[in-house]
């Protein structure tokens, strides 16, 4: 589960950095949206670290990223290139996200 929760952390800070390296850093709302959907995201995660189950918060947090990264380009109106990036990011989130909680931990 920390793999999927680490996995997940990293793309929201490839999502939270992508404007700039998509060339996109012009929209200044969709730029502000991503970073703060981006940094959310990355930092449920971290904290959803060791956490399974369907009655965990941070996890929650982190899919209902992954669902507005999903919308974000069509709300946005973002290129095509660009906006299979996020409509993949937010689909592997919600993906990684639903593993993770589906889980159930092992008993010690």
């Amino acid at each position: 589960m920390s793999l999927y929760n680490g996995l997940t952390a990293c793309l929201g800070l490839l999502l939270a950095s992508a404007p700039w390296w998509t060339g996109t850093s012009g929209h200044e709302p969709a730029v502000w949206t991503g970073i703060t959907l981006g940094f959310l995201q990355l930092f449920a995660s971290l904290s959803a670290r060791g956490q399974s189950g369907w009655s965990s918060a941070p996890h929650w947090v982190s899919l209902l990223c992954g669902v507005a990264f999903l919308i974000f380009p069509f709300a946005f109106h973002l290129a095509w290139p660009v906006a299979i990036l996020y409509i993949a990011g937010g689909y592997a989130t919600v993906l990684l996200n639903y593993a993770s909680m589906n889980r159930s931990t092992p008993s010690p």
